[in-house]
């Protein structure tokens, strides 16, 4: 009797990664070494026993045992640069081993009136043609249904199974099911640092997803109205989305904050009393943003997973055109991404419902139904430009209709932060500004919450 498919045995992730494979030999390997140093830290982090890990063409294999497979499935869904992963069963390269395994795995999975397809890739020559593997598995497949009364038939469109063999340089693998990661992307480099304006907690959460699967590592900036940056504790409203964010990332990330107060304070005493400043708090701000961009492409000041990150532009939820000095920040230096723009609500608000989903263990039954874990970014997309909303339309509308606002002493104000003594004043507060690093987990720390 064959074994229930539920208590398949798998040890190994075969994990599918796209972007990468696009680069030049040289730039895949150093890619591939910062996934793969990301992944052990995250299982690290997340107490997955990761055993074992077999980079090779074209694909990444990772070993568990086999009781924490559907935890790793879960983890793996959240890793950024992996584009989809298997849970599979490591077979001897010798045929009959092969060809025993295989059918049996087949023989566990299918029932009465399944349709089925095999798939055979190989990256290494093998003992059998592809097309003479499948004609006998095919044929021993249908043959030992049928002598147990059920009946399955070979279908190339739409099948409920597709079995995969893989011969590869290190191992063959056979697996049928292929399970998308959320948001698949490129794998985190700290080339690819960027800002991120951190005020609505749940839409800049979305906003800086959007940069985080391209691989760029996201500090979050805080401006707060507190008497000093050093007492501010963030909110949980802000605190919740920052460490969902950080979840995505091995190594914790940094956290800036600045104090408005201080900031209204400080330029209160060096401005005249008819000068109005809301403006010059605006433009210090944005003013601020721009020198540590500069600061951190001259200085090793800010870092990530103990490598320099040089911030290259400023990420925002929200258009900034209803700013009046937001809509003139092209004039200051400062590349500047809206990557909600553009964007069903409808869509908007299915990231927002899976960010703050919790996390579950992937149920292994549900592969069996075809129930697998819903969302996938690339695939949510391709939805939401097929079904364009008007509302989104109207929204942007809103969001245009400031966009020829000027300030009428711009000039004015651009002139006195370029005086040497105001613009000390802004060093001076970058220099005092608190920077926190936070780090996020996937599962909740068992440990952590015994000894509260």
């Amino acid at each position: 009797m064959e074994k229930p498919a539920n208590s398949i045995e798998y040890r190994v992730l075969l994990c599918r990664y796209n972007e990468i494979g696009l680069k030049s030999a040289p730039y895949q390997k150093k890619l591939l070494s910062f996934l793969v140093d990301s992944i052990k830290k995250i299982c690290l982090r997340e107490d997955l026993t990761l055993q074992s890990v077999l980079t090779l063409s074209g694909r990444l294999i990772f070993f568990f045992p086999s009781n924490e497979i559907p935890k790793a499935i879960t983890v793996f869904r959240h890793v950024i640069g992996v584009q989809s992963i298997s849970p599979a069963l490591s077979v001897e390269r010798k045929y009959e081993k092969l060809k025993q395994k295989f059918i049996r795995y087949a023989l566990s999975l299918l029932k009465d009136g399944d349709s089925f397809k095999i798939n055979f890739k190989t990256a290494v020559s093998y003992i059998v043609k592809g097309s003479d593997l499948k004609k006998e598995f095919y044929h021993d497949i249908m043959k030992r249904m049928n002598q147990s009364g059920c009946h399955v038939k070979v279908s190339n469109k739409k099948p409920k199974y597709q079995f995969s063999i893989e011969i590869r340089e290190k191992g063959v693998y056979i697996y049928a099911f292929t399970i998308p990661t959320l948001f698949a992307g490129f794998p985190i480099e700290t080339k690819n640092s960027l800002l991120c304006l951190w005020d609505n907690g749940a839409f800049d959460l979305v906003a800086a997803m959007m940069l985080v699967r391209r691989g760029s590592v996201v500090s979050p900036v805080i401006f707060n109205k507190e008497i000093s940056s050093s007492s501010y504790q963030i909110p949980s409203t802000s605190r919740d989305p920052l460490e969902i964010m950080a979840s995505y990332f091995s190594s914790p990330i940094p956290i800036h904050i600045f104090s408005l107060f201080t900031l209204e304070k400080k330029l209160i005493e060096v401005l005249k009393t008819n000068q109005n400043i809301e403006h010059y708090v605006e433009y210090a701000s944005i003013k601020l943003l721009e020198i540590m961009m500069t600061q951190s492409r001259d200085e090793s000041v800010y870092t990530y997973n103990n490598r320099n990150l040089h911030y290259r532009g400023l990420i925002s939820s929200k258009s900034l055109l209803d700013s009046n000095f937001f809509s003139n920040i092209k004039k200051i230096n400062i590349l500047l991404f809206t990557p909600l723009t553009g964007l069903t609500p409808k869509f908007i608000q299915k990231i927002l419902n899976q960010l703050f989903k919790l996390s579950e263990i992937f149920n292994l039954k549900s592969l069996l139904n075809k129930e697998l874990a819903g969302f996938s970014f690339n695939n949510e997309i391709a939805k939401s430009i097929k079904d364009v909303q008007y509302e989104n339309l109207e929204e942007n509308d809103q969001y245009n209709q400031n966009f020829n606002n000027e300030v009428p002493n711009y000039g004015e104000i651009q002139d006195f932060f370029n005086k040497s003594e105001n613009l000390k004043l802004l060093y001076k507060i970058i220099q005092e500004h608190k920077v926190e690093y936070i780090s996020g987990r996937i599962f909740p720390d068992n440990n952590n919450k015994k000894k509260n």
